[in-house]
């Protein structure tokens, strides 16, 4: 009981810390981690393919593309 009441009050404080306004609701939201964007594996993975664009070349990176990944992620419904 103490833990969970020491963890929002840590949540509490870094809700002042953002200057934002409290609320009972955002507390909630914050210490059990529904304010936070969520990235899908797929967007991951999209991600890490555009920022390696920039940086190989193109035999490299055609190689380098985590396209068995990608093709699993949907074949298998996981987003």
């Amino acid at each position: 009981m103490d833990q969970v009441y020491s963890n929002l009050l840590d949540t509490h404080k870094k809700l002042l810390d953002k200057d934002s306004l409290i609320t009972a609701q955002k507390i909630k939201a914050s210490y059990l981690g529904l304010d936070e964007d969520h990235k899908t594996l797929n967007e991951i993975v999209q991600y890490h393919n555009e920022k390696m664009k920039g940086s190989l070349k193109w035999g490299t990176l055609k190689n380098y593309y985590i396209t068995a990944l990608t093709g699993f992620c949907i074949s298998s419904g996981i987003k």
